[in-house]
């Protein structure tokens, strides 16, 4: 088991958000707010994990495939119409859960991004399509673990972080055989230009979306960084088998990823999609159990269990030795601790426990609570129970109790015995 310490992490997190400011002080007010806004979720999930130890186990894979829709200066005339505008992609991620509530991924996507637009004057029929692959580093921030509980069937998450897109803008302007489309003030699309000459000669056509010409001016660089901002839902399917269903908005750096750079400013797109995740590193046993799997029960729990009636007693210098009557007492008493403890020490887990729990809520309020283990009575109902018990134990590790080893014992003892 590797372990990164959590200031490590929180560095890298801090200066990833200090070059988004750099880069993106120019963008809208808006864009400085989701900024902002998921910055601050960012250092609230990292506060949260003061102290701790990040732990890193077998991550978790996804594939999925969906759409991406472009929004830039090209697509905003008329005619235009989903096709224009959308396009397919697929991606791969690779997430690992250092925190319950916090995720970090690795994501690859290909995909287009494409859009069109159709004018009366033959100025504004722009198009292009182009080819892009992201990679991206996201930190997110998951539900299931923090609000929602960790097996939660339904869990939504949000997500930041920063993309690498790089791009190759092509243009549909020649027919099949060659020849380029001509757009006349009718709105038509045809085979000549538009003069009086052409006008009774001239044949409409109809573009054959085949994006053949390639647009490098050479004027700019064919990769940029974007900052993603997501949010999805992880839906259970099995214990290790999910779906999610995810959207996000990236904002790029660059107003050149359609080729025209007519208003200035910086290209945007969603990516939308659903993908099926596996999750090596889940286990299918209760949390609580794995967690004490190392923890010797039968060594933590002193069996008081007497197997002959001749066994000695310890007892202080200054008290008298015990009578015949009372060392056959403390063997009954010590037989029925035998029979009661025995599956415990057989299967020493909560699910043990989890079943005495059953017959102590139907024995509720027929025994006092000792005044010594009133402070594990967590919610007060005069009755100890397993989870109480778990609690109790977990305190004793975390230094946080008050309780000794033989306070433990004497606990669970009891827990028996109600």
């Amino acid at each position: 088991m590797e372990c990164i310490s959590s200031q490590w992490i929180k560095n890298v997190v801090r200066l990833t958000l200090s070059t988004f400011y750099l880069k993106t002080n120019s963008m809208r007010t808006k864009t400085i707010t989701s900024i902002a806004v998921f910055s601050l979720l960012g250092q609230l999930a990292f506060s949260q994990a003061s102290d701790k130890t990040f732990t890193l186990r077998p991550p978790s894979v996804a594939l999925g495939a969906g759409v991406l829709y472009f929004n830039g200066d090209i697509g905003k005339g008329v005619g235009v119409t989903p096709y224009s505008t959308v396009r397919g992609g697929f991606n791969l991620s690779v997430e690992e859960r250092p925190l319950p509530y916090l995720g970090v991924s690795l994501m690859g996507m290909y995909g287009h991004l494409s859009a069109s637009e159709r004018s009366l004057d033959t100025v504004n029929n722009l198009n292009f399509q182009s080819t892009v692959v992201s990679g991206d580093l996201l930190v997110s921030f998951h539900l299931d673990g923090s609000v929602l509980k960790p097996d939660a069937d339904v869990a939504p998450f949000i997500y930041t972080g920063i993309s690498f897109l790089s791009f190759s803008p092509y243009a549909d302007l020649k027919d099949a055989t060659g020849n380029p489309y001509y757009y006349w003030t009718d709105g038509s699309v045809r085979n000549q230009p538009e003069t009086s000459e052409n006008i009774l000669t001239a044949k409409t056509v109809n573009r054959d979306y085949t994006y053949e010409t390639a647009l490098d001016s050479g004027k700019y660089a064919k990769h940029t960084f974007s900052l993603p901002i997501g949010i999805g839902v992880k839906l259970r399917i099995t214990e290790k088998c999910f779906m999610n269903i995810q959207s996000c908005y990236y904002f790029t750096f660059s107003p050149n990823i359609d080729n025209y750079k007519i208003t200035g400013k910086n290209n945007k797109y969603i990516y939308s999609f659903v993908s099926l995740e596996y999750n090596f590193g889940r286990s299918s046993e209760d949390p609580r159990d794995v967690k004490y799997r190392s923890v010797d029960f039968s060594a933590l729990i002193k069996d008081t269990v007497s197997t002959s009636k001749s066994r000695t007693v310890a007892v202080q210098d200054n008290t008298p030795p015990l009578s015949d009557s009372a060392i056959a007492a403390q063997h009954a008493k010590d037989t029925v601790s035998e029979d009661r403890s025995g599956s415990f020490n057989a299967n020493p887990t909560l699910t043990t426990l989890a079943q005495q729990d059953k017959a102590n809520n139907a024995k509720a309020g027929a025994h006092n609570l000792p005044d010594k283990f009133k402070a594990a009575d967590k919610n007060g109902d005069g009755v100890i129970t397993s989870q109480e018990i778990t609690q109790s134990i977990d305190e004793f590790f975390d230094g946080t109790s008050t309780m000794s080893i033989a306070d433990i014992n004497s606990l669970i003892d009891y827990f028996f015995d109600q």
